[in-house]
């Protein structure tokens, strides 16, 4: 599954409890970043909290993103397939720029994606269809 956004890069599952240096990094990196940024919409303990709340929302679309990705990929090998969950960063970024539409992390509607890129009209029919009779949700 591709990864994109400030740095982001394929991290591999660590036990709970276990400290992630690689998103910890992300996280300081982000909070930075936004405050520096956004000064009058971000204070440093505002901009950490809503971080740690999105990571939080990122664990929860991650896993069921890599299964449809890698479902999708095994089905239809000839379809370019692309997935991403959104990194902190932009997640606040979002947040900063349409406060008004999203005054929360949590209210961030697009938090993943997945494209699928098809050569022709019947493969996107078929496409399609695997979708909504294979995924609640997606459509």
């Amino acid at each position: 599954m591709e990864k994109r956004g400030r740095g982001r890069k394929e991290e591999p599952k660590k036990e709970k409890g276990v400290t992630d240096d690689t998103r910890l990094n992300e996280r300081k990196q982000a909070v930075s970043d936004i405050t520096n940024t956004f000064p009058k919409l971000f204070d440093h303990v505002k901009a950490e909290q809503q971080s740690i709340k999105a990571e939080k929302i990122q664990d929860q679309h991650y896993d069921r993103v890599k299964e449809v990705y890698n479902n999708l990929s095994n089905k239809f090998p000839k379809v370019e397939v692309t997935a991403r969950v959104k990194t902190t960063y932009s997640m606040l970024e979002k947040t900063a720029r349409k406060s008004d539409e999203y005054p929360d992390v949590s209210d961030v509607a697009d938090v993943s994606a997945l494209r699928t890129m098809c050569k022709d009209l019947k493969e996107i029919g078929t496409m399609s269809s695997y979708i909504r009779d294979n995924f609640d949700g997606l459509f």
